[in-house]
């Protein structure tokens, strides 16, 4: 006797037929994964070149500016000529030079008035110093008038102060005339050798620096003779 059954009464197991799409799913994932991996990794090496490429640049800029700055001597030597010329300003702060004095005295001597001699007392820079002259006048009249000189000349005015004629006395020898002493302040100004160093002048005489001064006993206008006392 024949049995039969009918398909539909028989389970049949529907796993078999969801496997396929979670695979795909699974694939898909790893896809992207992959994906995400590369990009990161292309980043992470763009970002690496461009750090080694800035460093590149930033070490050549540094070289070039070290040879621009760099000239073969070292930095001590800079140095050691450095405080050889701040000694050098400082020794020439303190020197002190008559070039500009002698074409002043010169410029307001009168015609008959002579100056046979010439001294002062130096002082420290910051301080005036004292100038003495002994000279000789035909008349007391003659002396008033050398004594106005000093207020006419502008640069007189300007770097000479307390002017004072004193031991007026009558010469009694064959020339006759009278005998007189002038003391005045200079202002360190005029004495300092740097005014000549920093601001030349070729046309001004009294800026003209010569090696040495040779100041004779009597020349024009009885030109003075140096004593330092």
């Amino acid at each position: 006797m024949y049995n039969s059954t009918d398909n539909k009464f028989i389970p049949h197991d529907d796993r078999q037929h969801n496997s396929p799409r979670w695979a795909n799913v699974g694939v898909l994932l790893a896809i992207i994964i992959f994906i995400v991996s590369l990009a990161l990794a292309g980043a992470a090496y763009f970002l690496r070149k461009n750090a080694e490429k800035s460093a590149s640049f930033y070490e050549q800029s540094l070289a070039q500016s070290k040879t621009r700055f760099e000239t073969g001597l070292p930095i001590h030597t800079f140095q050691e000529f450095d405080a050889r010329l701040k000694a050098a300003k400082e020794i020439l702060s303190k020197h002190k030079t008559f070039t500009a004095v002698f074409p002043l005295i010169e410029r307001i001597t009168l015609k008959n008035v002579q100056f046979k001699s010439f001294s002062y007392n130096e002082t420290d820079s910051e301080k005036k110093n004292t100038i003495r002259l002994f000279g000789s006048a035909p008349d007391y009249k003659t002396v008033a008038e050398q004594s106005d000189q000093f207020s006419k000349d502008e640069e007189a005015r300007r770097y000479v102060s307390n002017v004072i004629f004193s031991n007026l006395s009558v010469n009694t020898g064959n020339s006759g005339g009278i005998n007189f002493e002038i003391s005045f302040e200079v202002d360190p100004e005029l004495l300092s050798y740097n005014r000549y160093l920093m601001f030349p002048k070729i046309n001004d005489p009294a800026n003209i620096l010569p090696s040495t001064i040779d100041v004779p006993d009597q020349g024009r206008n009885g030109a003075p003779v140096i004593k330092n006392q």
